[in-house]
């Protein structure tokens, strides 16, 4: 994979120097490419690799598949511009879980029946106005430096339906064979709001996931011209990223039945939990994206 971005990127610069070699150096015009005074460009980021970064990592890492923003420049001199990114971002994802289980033990054996249905989304918006310094002499290739500030929000939503049913067989010490002891069965319906939500037999845990945040970047990238106003690039940053938890809710219901012999007992607990432990979080982050920036220079 590395190579493969070594690669793209030798060949982006070759493109470029190629195009400068070709262009005329007694045009004496206004250029058809990269930014002049009173330029606009548009473009859009499209990050079919992901983002390698360290912000939720200590060691560097791909992330999913994103298309993260939409960018808006103003060049208020030949080399001076203004920038602004617009970024969304939103998932969603479906669990489909069949629950059939054996487990034998020497003198039990549970058999586990039942699903978990349940469906999750997150959207995350941030907004990121900057400044770029554009050098170099080369009429096709631009490379820049600048630095941004940025601020946003990540928020997250899911619904989990549990129906499962535990039968618990003992075995019998006189003739060997296993009985039914026990049937267990467990309805529960689930809503989290910014947080993700667990139970085992040992208790529930929970994780707050929706977020602020806000931070500056310090960056450098360059542009390369393919056909007049038409551009490919590419980026990477450093910067401070700061960010806190936001309020998060469990709302839902779950209902237990337990027989045993004679005996059944019922049991139905409301579910109504907020949480909003002030988690707070700041960390210098590094970000390589290797993005394809498509633009147009207007």
């Amino acid at each position: 994979m590395k190579k493969f971005f070594l690669l793209l990127f030798a060949v982006i610069i070759t493109v470029g120097t190629m195009a400068q070699q070709e262009s005329s150096e007694n045009n004496a015009t206004k250029s058809p490419y990269k930014l002049e005074k009173g330029s606009v460009t548009t473009e859009l980021n499209f990050s079919p690799f992901g983002i390698i970064s360290n912000i939720d990592n200590e060691s560097l890492s791909f992330g999913s598949f994103t298309m993260p923003a939409l960018r808006l420049r103003y060049a208020f001199s030949n080399k001076l511009a203004l920038r602004a990114n617009i970024g969304l971002d939103f998932g969603h994802n479906k669990i489909n879980e069949n629950l059939d289980n054996i487990s034998d033990e020497y003198y039990y054996k549970r058999v586990t029946t039942g699903k978990n249905i349940g469906k999750s989304n997150y959207t995350e918006f941030s907004f990121a106005p900057g400044i770029e310094y554009h050098f170099g002499k080369w009429e096709r290739l631009s490379l820049y430096v600048g630095g941004e500030l940025f601020l946003g929000f990540k928020i997250t939503q899911s619904t989990a339906d549990l129906n499962k049913k535990v039968l618990v067989y003992e075995k019998n010490g006189y003739d060997g064979l296993f009985y039914l002891n026990q049937e267990i069965t467990t309805i529960s319906t689930i809503k989290t709001k910014n947080c993700s939500y667990s139970c085992d037999s040992w208790g529930c845990y929970y994780d707050q996931t929706g977020i602020m945040f806000f931070g500056i970047n310090a960056l450098t990238g360059f542009d390369v011209y393919i056909y007049k106003g038409l551009y490919l690039g590419a980026e990477i940053s450093l910067g401070y990223v700061h960010s806190w938890a936001l309020k998060s809710s469990v709302k839902g219901n779950s209902f237990s039945e337990t027989k045993t012999y004679n005996q059944t007992i019922k049991t139905e607990t409301p579910i109504d939990e907020i949480f909003d432990d002030k988690i707070v979080e700041g960390r210098l982050a590094f970000k390589c994206n290797p993005m394809i920036r498509l633009g147009w220079r207007f």
